[in-house]
């Protein structure tokens, strides 16, 4: 059994790697592939201009790409396990409502300001993403204590209210709609190192606090009651790993935009592969296969049309929704 966990694992890293070189090649004007092996290799031989396309254009939205789905995926495994519904995704908590709200306000009404040097829309997104997380934990929670289906519920109706609000802030304001409909959909375009910096820090702490948690979710699928008297602290578990997974959902979106269905496909597909349900095992496997499966769709976005760049959200949905209403006919079965 480990040395198919290892084979499994291994083969998610090279289609990464692989994926990675390709994505970090190919692009709508041309083919790079030799510019990249002549980069990796310090030949001199590689024009100034070419090399400033690698490194400061594409490099920094692959390196995103990667982090994103990484992060995305070990959220949405880490939440599934939480609520013992393999139906939920990082998004269905509220996240990507407040999120898409907060940006939405900062772009329409051309908001200025920084802090640590990020700038206003990933900034106002992150600060969204948190405060209607904050909102939803509250609402979730009866005398004290944190009612899953509560939770559920609150980020459901809480992200219909900031779609409300934002189409709102849209008809009354009229300016700015396609950029927000655009960071709506989720896309790496124009994104740069500073971004992939900015996101790193929050990624690392929350994927760090998510790895202390797989032992005790293990156990929590056995029932809180049962978990308990393994020496599960249940209600100290659902506070941490909701939290984690907010930070790492919040930070992504905050830089992408939102990007939906990634934390509910590759989890399943880890399970599917490494067959176990041991959340120790199917971390590492998850986190490469969502790196892996935004930067292949980072690179169709990029390559399809000649002349367009679609969002790379578009990609994602139409994995996902089928994906879903599969799940949903097969729970039904």
């Amino acid at each position: 059994m480990r040395a198919l966990l290892q084979v499994i694992l291994g083969l998610f890293v090279l289609t990464l790697v692989w994926l990675g070189v390709w994505g970090w090649g190919s692009g709508p004007d041309l083919p790079r592939w030799h510019e990249v092996w002549l980069l990796l290799s310090g030949s001199p031989a590689l024009a100034e201009t070419d090399q400033l396309i690698l490194l400061q254009l594409r490099l920094p939205r692959m390196v995103l790409a990667t982090l994103a789905g990484a992060g995305l995926a070990s959220a949405g495994l880490a939440l599934q396990g939480l609520f013992r519904n393999p139906l939920v995704d990082p998004f269905v908590i509220g996240v990507s409502g407040g999120a898409a709200l907060g940006a939405g306000l900062a772009l329409v009404l051309n908001w200025q300001f920084q802090l640590w040097g990020i700038s206003t829309v990933p900034l106002a997104a992150f600060l969204g993403a948190l405060g209607m997380m904050a909102l939803v934990y509250r609402l979730g929670q009866v005398q004290g204590q944190m009612v899953i289906e509560r939770l559920l519920l609150a980020g459901v109706a809480l992200s219909a209210l900031s779609s409300s609000l934002l189409s709102l802030v849209l008809v009354l304001r009229g300016e700015g709609m396609e950029a927000v409909i655009y960071w709506i959909m989720g896309s790496f375009a124009g994104r740069s190192w500073e971004d992939a910096w900015v996101l790193l820090p929050f990624w690392g702490v929350g994927t760090l606090l998510l790895v202390r948690h797989l032992k005790a979710l293990n156990a929590l699928q056995v029932g809180e009651e049962s978990a308990t008297y393994l020496g599960v602290e249940v209600d100290r578990l659902k506070n941490q790993v909701i939290f984690s997974a907010t930070l790492l959902a919040a930070a992504v979106v905050s830089v992408s935009g939102v990007i939906g269905f990634v934390g509910l496909i590759v989890p399943h597909m880890a399970r599917f592969l490494c067959r176990s349900t041991d959340f120790r095992i199917l971390f590492l496997p998850s986190l490469f296969a969502g790196a892996a499966l935004l930067v292949l769709a980072d690179g169709l976005s990029r390559n399809l049309l000649p002349a367009q760049e679609i969002p790379v959200g578009i990609f994602t949905a139409l994995l996902g929704v089928p994906f879903f209403l599969g799940l949903l006919l097969r729970q039904q079965r």
